[in-house]
């Protein structure tokens, strides 16, 4: 059973995977400058992953799969349709205004979270410097106290 709709290949083991994209619902929100869609999703083989289903909404939309943000993917178990909640934008700094970070994360994919996580340590980096640079500076203020004794005195033992 072939789809007639969008037909992307599937670089890990260079299987096909055939979707048929159909958008259910489509309602523009002024407010925070996107349209929210619910699209369903009809595949054979394996699960699309989030950037195949990106694509194949921005062909049917028309836009940029940058300017997506899934938001909910609903499968039931063994079928082969999903049902796609997302947000389209019109442009990346509306997007990064509204939508939360692990949005961005979860749809960057396993090597968006990779750079994501060699970027962060290279930006805490100059924290952790000023910190210890403060801390060895507030030291360096304080003066030598005497340590004093805290030892509390037995009680004596009953028989």
């Amino acid at each position: 059973m072939l789809y007639d709709g969008n037909i992307t290949r599937n670089t890990k083991n260079s299987g096909l995977i055939i979707m048929e994209t159909n958008v259910l619902s489509k309602k523009e929100n002024p407010l925070f400058a996107r349209t929210e869609i619910t699209a369903e999703v009809k595949f054979q083989g394996k699960t699309p992953s989030r950037k195949e289903i990106m694509g194949g909404i921005a062909d049917k939309i028309g836009t940029k799969p940058e300017l997506i943000a899934i938001r909910k993917i609903e499968q039931i178990f063994g079928s082969k349709e999903l049902k796609i909640t997302a947000h389209i934008y019109k442009t990346k700094e509306e997007m990064e205004k509204t939508e939360p970070k692990y949005i961005f994360s979860r749809n960057a994919g396993k090597k968006g979270k990779e750079a994501e996580a060699k970027a962060e340590p290279a930006e805490k980096a100059p924290e952790k410097k000023e910190k210890a640079e403060k801390a060895s500076e507030k030291a360096a203020e304080k003066p030598a106290e005497k340590p004093t004794e805290k030892h509390a005195e037995k009680p004596a033992e009953k028989k």
